[in-house]
């Protein structure tokens, strides 16, 4: 482990801390040289064979909850940055990973992770419920988000 101020390999641990989840180890982390203090996380890596997404172009990827906790943030906007917020993201992209897991123990379509997002955010912030579903089904017209506003007025949410 380098120092990320002045790149010195003299870094030593001074606490570490298990998340709430159990899932990742927090290390508090300071540099011999500039006495610079920063924090790491470490995650267990699943196995990229283990569980694929498959996407629309026919290519497969390991499914990554961190690519789906940014996407979610994307949409999210302001109102979800900060710690707090990042926290509590990863942790709606980790119970969708775990849902899908479930549902499809094998491979997922990205189309099915798309539309758990989807569900997960108009549940609990329909703006960015909304935001995420005009890029999930390409909207290009502002009349698009007026139809969707009004079928979820109708029968709820997705």
């Amino acid at each position: 482990m380098r120092c990320p101020k002045c790149g010195g390999a003299d870094v030593r641990v001074i606490d570490s801390r298990e998340s709430r989840a159990g899932d990742e180890v927090r290390r508090r982390r300071i540099c011999g040289g500039c006495g610079c203090r920063f924090t790491t996380r470490e995650r267990a890596e699943a196995s990229a064979a283990a569980w694929r997404v498959k996407k629309r172009d026919g290519r497969e990827e390991a499914f990554d909850e961190r690519k789906l906790a940014r996407s979610m943030a994307a949409a999210a906007g302001k109102a979800w940055r900060g710690p707090e917020g990042a926290a509590r993201l990863e942790a709606l992209a980790a119970g969708i990973g775990e849902a899908l897991r479930r549902d499809h123990p094998e491979w997922v379509s990205s189309e099915a992770v798309g539309e758990a997002a989807l569900r997960t955010l108009w549940g609990v912030d329909e703006a960015a419920g909304m935001r995420y579903e005009s890029v999930l089904r390409g909207w290009k017209k502002a009349g698009e988000f007026g139809a969707a506003a009004a079928r979820r007025g109708r029968r709820g949410r997705p």
